[in-house]
């Protein structure tokens, strides 16, 4: 699993603690403690994690920083929804000899697909229902035609 990393998207105070029209208080609870979960068995397997940070949206949740403790990680800012705009995130994947990427976080339907769509070029992409918010149909039909979706974190691993 060398070449393997996590993406972590948006997870940050803004998102999760502020005002959002977009996914309701129930689904921000189920998707942390998700990823809470994954992060807990992926630090096991000393996957690397790059935490994608939204400029100026304050940082990534405490429970989370928390989850990340004792993992190799990397916080990197982005000003786009797209994180690949920042060219940091792809010299550091390629430095660390990242070619695999699972891409979890918020706005399934906004910045985590953007940076899977500017991710597509030049890596291997997974993604997994348990780690994101989908509000949309038309989101969940992108993800399972372009990535290699999976519908459970036990689902992922195998894949993996």
């Amino acid at each position: 699993m060398q070449d393997l990393g996590i993406l972590l998207i948006d997870m940050q105070e803004k998102f999760i603690f502020g005002f959002n029209p977009f996914v309701d208080e129930k689904e921000k609870s189920r998707l942390v403690e998700a990823q809470i979960r994954f992060l807990e068995v992926t630090k096991k397997k000393q996957i690397p994690v790059v935490v994608l940070e939204y400029k100026n949206r304050g940082k990534t949740i405490q429970r989370i920083q928390d989850a990340l403790e004792g993992t190799e990680n990397y916080s990197l800012e982005k000003s786009s929804p797209n994180g690949f705009v920042n060219p940091e995130l792809d010299s550091l994947l390629k430095e660390k000899g990242i070619r695999r990427l699972i891409l979890t976080g918020i706005y399934s339907d906004d910045c985590v697909l953007r940076t899977a769509e500017g991710a597509k070029k030049d890596f291997e992409i997974f993604t997994c229902k348990e780690l994101m918010n989908l509000p949309y149909e038309s989101s969940v039909r992108w993800y399972q035609t372009n990535t290699n979706y999976s519908k459970t974190i036990g689902e992922l691993f195998t894949k993996i």
